[in-house]
């Protein structure tokens, strides 16, 4: 197996808990409208085959970007802000075709998502 292979399967074990007795499991809060892209596009993320779907909720429905490439051989260089929702996700295969047929209610600003449940709920955002 080649070492970026490697690379992914550890940081996608890591990011979704895979392999270690996590003590909370992922909840994600996404607006809306990136719901709503995410759910439209899933075939289009699934094409790509992947282990894992690093995905950037403001770049929907954009799946050329390939995470290893922002940090082969550098230092990333991240921006933590402070915001009522996540902009990037991590989802196994399952958990994305979970959301193929996504039951989204329009009119919630925001949804919670377990991922490991496939589990989304209508939110407030607090």
């Amino acid at each position: 197996m080649d070492a970026r292979k490697v690379m992914t399967r550890s940081l996608v074990a890591v990011l979704t808990g895979l392999g270690t007795a996590a003590a909370s499991e992922t909840v994600y809060v996404l607006r809306t409208a990136d719901l709503e892209c995410l759910s439209a596009n899933t075939s289009a993320y699934l094409a790509e085959d992947k282990v894992a779907y690093v995905i950037s909720l403001p770049s929907c429905p954009e799946t050329a970007v390939d995470f290893r490439d922002y940090v082969t051989n550098s230092a990333p260089d991240f921006e933590l802000e402070e915001r009522a929702h996540d902009a990037l996700i991590v989802l196994t295969r399952p958990q994305l075709e979970c959301l193929a047929d996504a039951k989204i209610d329009r009119a919630a600003p925001f949804h919670r998502l377990w991922p490991a449940r496939c589990l989304i709920e209508a939110s407030t955002g607090e």
